[in-house]
């Protein structure tokens, strides 16, 4: 098989493998906005509990924080009762996960503080409790109290949800969620949380970041091996070319003497020096980038599997993590065997045409 030919194959198939790591690429890209997302999860079903007096104080003092606080109620109006869950939080919840407002605000910190009974309701409890996102002003009754709807959520929880502040019910926090910077990087996050008597021993700590660079790690990893196998491959048909410019040169010099092939035959010595070169550089550029793959490869064994989180929180978020997770998984270890089937039908063409 020419050479140009075994590249030619080549190239179309690297054009294929382009595309499908061009798409999953921007799959993953589009949950780079929780990049900055730190969620901080209880290891086992009972928390130890945070009092949530002190995560205010400390979010004032250190950095934003919030949590959720499930309880489930009932919502009471003139028409009809509708069982929701009510969320109390804190008023920088919309902020550190990225929801947005379709109607009105969040409410605010004075509220919290003044223990106001404001509510936020999502987009699903408007639509089922009052037939409309257009509702601020609005009010209903939960246990024979009087809520005033400050604004409509969007927070793509397909189940109705109504957030209040949680100083109004109180209560303590057990999963919590931040978001890290620059200036306040994951070492730092975790150092300052243990005045609020979170350890390692009792919580997880989730960097989405991590786990979005591992997606990306994986695209990058495919990538490197099939240029890998794409060097190794081309290594026997140039040993073969070499065979032939060797056979060549060996005529020539029982045939002239050593300053007439100098001379007349300076394409023949560099095309064959070239070849040499080629034939050793090939495997030293593999050697290095099968080294490169096994730096990127081994800190994922140090990643928590996301399946060993405690899910109970911030479900929403975690289930996106770990769907595309599992989607890049898959795609990865089917590539892999793609690559690795494509590699050994094109050296056994080679091999049973030169036999």
């Amino acid at each position: 098989m020419k050479i140009k030919n075994y590249l030619k194959k080549y190239i179309i198939a690297g054009i294929c493998l382009m595309f499908c790591l061009a798409v999953l690429y921007i799959l993953f890209n589009s949950l780079e906005k929780y990049n900055t997302l730190f969620l901080v999860l209880p290891k086992g079903i009972a928390s130890p509990g945070i009092d949530i007096n002190k995560v205010e104080e400390f979010s004032k003092n250190e950095f934003l924080i919030t949590y959720e606080i499930p309880f489930f109620e009932t919502v009471s109006l003139a028409y009809g009762e509708f069982p929701v869950t009510v969320i109390g939080t804190t008023s920088s919840y919309p902020w550190i996960l990225g929801f947005t407002m379709l109607e009105g605000s969040f409410f605010l910190n004075q509220a919290w503080a003044g223990k106001l009974r404001h509510a936020v309701l999502n987009s699903k409890a408007a639509d089922i409790i009052f037939g409309s996102t257009m509702i601020t002003g609005s009010r209903f009754r939960i246990r024979n109290e009087t809520w005033l709807v400050s604004g409509v959520i969007n927070d793509e929880n397909d189940t109705a949800h109504i957030y209040i502040p949680s100083s109004v019910r109180g209560g303590a926090a057990d999963a919590m969620a931040l978001t890290i910077s620059d200036m306040f990087n994951e070492a730092y996050v975790i150092n300052n949380l243990r005045t609020l008597g979170i350890w390692e021993k009792d919580f997880d700590f989730v960097s989405f970041n991590i786990y979005n660079q591992l997606k990306k790690e994986r695209v990058l990893v495919l990538f490197l091996v099939f240029i890998i196998l794409l060097l190794l491959s081309l290594i026997r048909p140039l040993i073969m070319v070499f065979k032939n410019q060797i056979r060549s040169l060996k005529k020539d010099i029982t045939r002239f003497y050593p300053e007439e092939i100098i001379k007349y035959k300076q394409d023949k010595l560099l095309k064959t020096a070239l070849f040499t070169f080629i034939i050793i550089l090939l495997p030293v550029l593999s050697l290095i980038l099968t080294i490169r793959i096994i730096a990127i490869c081994l800190p994922w064994q140090d990643i928590v599997s996301l399946s060993a989180l405690n899910h109970n929180y911030f479900s929403l978020y975690l289930n996106w993590i770990n769907n595309t997770g599992i989607i890049s998984f898959i795609l990865f270890i089917l590539f892999l065997i793609t690559l690795g089937v494509f590699f050994v039908s094109m050296n056994m063409s080679i091999y049973l045409k030169n036999r």
